[in-house]
């Protein structure tokens, strides 16, 4: 029998044996399995990650090329609307549908008056591309509006053999640069405003 002074010192002593008895914690293999598992849940999350990434750019220069080839139709359209004067197709013949517009604008079709001016769009080397000058004057340099046109031969029309046409249809099939394979077809149709008599 113990006395009851010496208890609490048993009790210490079992504790104590129970205390570093007791190694529990994780073997080497356990923690291989587990970094083992980590590591093939990293691989699956980056798996579905990293394409979704590289989506969103190709999808942001689909949209960003798509906006510019909608911006150089609704450009076109405008002036094309604005003209006084139009021949789609060669320089003075007639011929639709073509690549080219040869075109006179009324020099109103901004918010302030302007000078009339002869604008020319030349799509037939696959880039459409405008040039500008005063009627009867010599044309600046052609600035390209939309590159990587598919129809560069058919994105004029105009009812055949009309001379100063009521009314021209674009349309404009563009891809959209590498690793896009369908083009984007843009399409308006033009009623002409200020033809002259």
């Amino acid at each position: 029998m113990t006395t009851p002074a010496l208890a609490p010192s048993i009790r210490l002593r079992a504790t104590a044996r129970r205390l570093i008895g007791d190694q529990s914690g994780v073997s080497l293999p356990e923690l291989l399995v587990v970094c083992l598992m980590f590591a093939f849940v990293l691989a699956a999350v980056e798996a579905a990650i990293v394409p979704s990434i590289h989506q969103q750019g190709r999808t942001a220069r689909r949209n960003g090329s798509t906006q510019e080839a909608s911006i150089a139709v609704e450009r076109m359209s405008r002036e094309i609307r604005d003209a006084t004067s139009i021949t789609v197709g060669g320089s003075g013949s007639p011929q639709t549908p073509s690549g080219r517009i040869d075109l006179v604008t009324s020099g109103q079709g901004g918010a302030t008056l302007a000078a009339p001016q002869r604008v020319i769009y030349d799509c037939t080397s696959g880039a459409c591309t405008r040039a500008s000058g005063a009627v009867g004057g010599a044309l600046g340099a052609p600035v390209s509006t939309v590159a990587h046109v598919t129809n560069p031969t058919t994105v004029f029309s105009a009812p055949a053999g009309a001379s100063n046409p009521p009314y021209v249809s674009l349309k404009l099939d563009v891809t959209l640069g590498s690793g896009f394979s369908n083009p984007v077809e843009l399409q308006d149709g033009v009623t002409v405003m200020n033809l002259a008599p």
